[in-house]
């Protein structure tokens, strides 16, 4: 018993990265794409069940239940460019409604060396890859469409992405508050061998809610979340270990929330048995922490009942998922996420079901500006 608790304390003082749970499944963004002078046509699906039984004043639960279709253009008029244009369509399961969301998708990407820049429609939620913390991976089920501009630098033992998701704008007198979140996430590695690498990870978000120009009676809203940490990977990527040190900083005018500053601990140990399936064991400690776009699970603050609010936020996890690419772009993910949470004494259960295919409908013709070379891809 003495050696476990020398190890769950070592766990929790090591910083380290982002491993946490795989969510490849579910991200958009990832149909092939065409060469130089040609495009084509895709499909992106996705059918997700997630179950939330939740019972902490924080967050009651919720229960996600749906699918999502985008079917997409692709072409690429010339080698470092790549337009897309596609209608993205969203089915809630018992909606009155014949379809939820019908919203046109737009972008352009630009990519130069290292260097791509993306403007319009964002590979948005799960694809930033951020820790859940600072951006619940959900808002892929009820917010999935980005706009606004991207830029991303990708070298062999580095990452580094910032974004501006530009969420409501507003004109002159008008009653509501213009949103928008700007993003920043790095991984980069610091040391490694064959078997084994120590990476850098940092994570920033600023969220705001105000402006000059509306006559709404709501207070302006200015938040800062970071997080940094170190990620040990053993085993060639088999195993890992990572911590991550998070703040929260409310600059608002006249903040409406009890607290200003806050701090947090989010430990993973991460272990990948045979080739689909991964255990991670998960250690959240959050003092007067707040984030208004990460998952709702981890902060303090109740947006319902101020009197609710929890100072201090203990969670123990133990996730179990099981994913796998079946075909070529279908994808399949079952995952168990039970937790123990220390301010109710009790353990409460999560779990989710997620099918998705992206790919190529069909790969198209070559058009009149016919390019030498295909451009080299990215990872999305």
């Amino acid at each position: 018993m003495k050696k476990l608790s020398w190890i769950l304390l070592l766990w929790g003082l090591v910083p380290t990265l982002s491993a946490q749970v795989d969510n490849a499944a579910v991200e958009f963004g990832n149909v092939p794409e065409p060469d130089s002078g040609k495009w084509n046509l895709g499909i992106e699906y996705l059918s997700y069940l997630k179950n939330n039984e939740y019972y902490t004043p924080i967050n009651p639960g919720q229960t996600w239940f749906g699918m999502q279709v985008l079917p997409t253009v692709q072409f690429r008029p010339a080698r470092p460019l790549l337009f897309r244009a596609g209608v993205f369509m969203q089915r809630e399961y018992g909606s009155t409604l014949f379809t939820d969301r019908i919203l046109p998708w737009f972008s352009l990407a630009y990519q130069t060396g290292n260097w791509r820049f993306q403007a319009g429609n964002l590979n948005s939620a799960v694809n930033h890859r951020m820790i859940e913390p600072m951006l619940d991976y959900e808002t892929a089920f009820y917010r999935r469409m980005e706009y606004g501009m991207m830029a991303r630098r990708l070298k062999q033992n580095s990452e580094w992405e910032t974004w501006i998701d530009w969420q409501r704008n507003i004109r002159r007198d008008d009653p509501f508050q213009e949103r928008f979140l700007v993003g920043s996430r790095f991984n980069g590695r610091l040391l490694g061998g064959k078997d084994w690498q120590l990476r850098l990870p940092l994570h920033m978000t600023l969220f705001h809610a105000g402006g000059q120009i509306n006559t709404g009676p709501e207070p302006n809203v200015s938040k800062l979340n970071t997080a940094g940490g170190l990620r040990l990977e053993l085993a060639k990527g088999r195993i890992a270990l990572e911590t991550h040190l998070l703040h929260s900083f409310d600059f608002s005018p006249n903040p409406v929330q009890p607290w200003i500053d806050g701090h947090a601990w989010y430990s993973n140990a991460v272990f990948r048995v045979k080739k689909n399936w991964q255990i991670t064991a998960t250690r959240w400690l959050g003092t007067e922490w707040q984030s208004p776009v990460g998952g709702p699970i981890f902060g303090g603050v109740n947006n319902y009942d101020v009197y609710l609010n929890e100072r201090v936020r203990e969670l123990w996890m133990l996730r179990l998922q099981h994913v796998r690419e079946i075909l070529p772009g279908f994808w399949f993910d079952f995952r168990l996420e039970p937790h123990y949470d220390g301010n109710l004494g009790r353990m409460e259960l999560s779990h989710g079901l997620f099918f998705s295919y992206r790919n190529r409908l069909w790969k198209g013709c070559q058009s009149p500006l016919d390019g030498s070379r295909p451009i080299q891809q990215t990872a999305q």
